[in-house]
């Protein structure tokens, strides 16, 4: 069947994490991505560079164009005709200064799809504020309910919001293009990197508005269920527990040969679990650090309880899911040199599952037709 997207084509104006993994997902799935560049820009001569554009921008085509000058961007306009969306997550006013509006855009192709990543969205008294991974996850709440119990607000370690942006990035982008093949007309999507790491944290924002309690951060526990959590195990591994229901909770106390527990009115019912957590608590991480990580873990296993290892990078990359799902790729320059970068998580059925993707330095990959 190939590639779902076969056949569309994209220009790529994005720069940050936010629009380079939004297009690079469309391009992992078949649409000729054209990433426009500066002239001045290498494509990277560091390792650390040569390892950046393999994982944001392996398998995209790419040209010189200096946006500034005149003409190229009548080259620009040229490209405009022959491709579905531009994709673009520049400060808002950037594009406006080139001329480059939506609607400068559709006078040159009705069907044209123009999708802007941005911190705060194109509207708003925050629209024209620079923005970072950092400051968004700051302002959107969601490092207010993060990290230690008590403690300062902490960011997550990855990049949430900028990684959450590009995928909605993508949705709207393929929705646009899906509806200018039907109506012949074009769509402007506006993504708010604060608007989608808000809908991440939907859940405690809706618990707010209905009661009016300020979330804190709780750790590795939450509010709502329990036992959730960080605990160790007699040979100092560490797991994480998750028990969301009454059933789970069964199931833990089964396989732990804690009967007791199941009906003892402290632990009873989630909220009775909640409301004791200190006391579940001491006793669960009593228990845990009563056997060893694999003895543990076939106990867990056995009565299908939800619980995780605490893995860092290197078990990541080596671990068993990881390599059974393909998870990571092999990007190659043209010069030899290659590079292991994480895939995408998106498998579907009549497309082989492609692990090794060219990656071509800046401007060396010409545009044609």
């Amino acid at each position: 069947m190939g590639k779902p997207l076969a056949g569309m084509r994209i220009l790529d104006l994005t720069q940050y994490v936010s629009g380079s993994m939004c297009t690079l997902l469309l391009c992992d799935y078949g649409a000729e991505v054209i990433k426009i560049e500066k002239p001045q820009a290498q494509g990277g001569t560091t390792e650390e560079e040569k390892c950046a554009r393999a994982t944001f921008h392996r398998g995209k085509k790419s040209i010189f164009l200096h946006m500034g000058e005149e003409k190229d961007r009548s080259v620009f306009w040229e490209l405009c005709k022959k491709v579905d969306a531009v994709v673009e997550n520049f400060r808002p006013g950037t594009m406006e200064r080139w001329g480059i509006t939506y609607d400068t855009l559709r006078n040159v192709n009705p069907s044209i799809v123009y999708t802007s990543i941005s911190g705060y969205g194109q509207t708003g008294p925050y629209a024209g504020r620079g923005a970072s991974d950092a400051t968004i996850q700051a302002e959107s709440g969601i490092m207010s309910i993060t990290g230690p119990r008590g403690r300062e607000s902490v960011k997550c370690g990855a990049e949430v919001s900028s990684y959450m942006s590009a995928m909605m990035g993508c949705i709207g982008t393929m929705m646009g293009v899906i509806g200018a093949k039907r109506t012949g007309e074009g769509r402007r999507v506006d993504i708010s990197m604060m608007d989608t790491t808000m809908m991440c944290i939907e859940n405690q924002l809706a618990v707010y508005m209905r009661d009016g309690k300020v979330p804190k951060p709780m750790g590795n526990s939450y509010d709502l269920f329990a036992p959730v959590g960080l605990y160790n195990t007699k040979d100092q591994k560490e797991f994480m527990l998750s028990v969301g229901t009454d059933g789970q909770w069964r199931l833990l106390c089964e396989a732990l040969g804690r009967p007791e527990w199941i009906d003892d009115p402290r632990y009873v019912t989630n909220m009775r679990r909640v409301a004791n957590l200190p006391e579940l608590d001491r006793e669960i991480r009593r228990e845990f650090e009563t056997y060893d990580r694999e003895e543990l873990s076939e106990k867990l296993q056995s009565r299908r309880c939800v619980y995780g290892n605490i893995n860092d990078l290197a078990g990541v990359a080596e671990h068993p899911q990881t390599t059974e799902r393909k998870m990571i790729f092999t990007a190659s320059y043209p010069d030899g040199s290659t590079y292991r970068v994480p895939g995408n998580p998106i498998q579907m059925s009549g497309m082989e599952r492609q692990t090794e993707y060219p990656v071509y330095p800046a401007g060396e990959q010409g545009v044609s037709g």
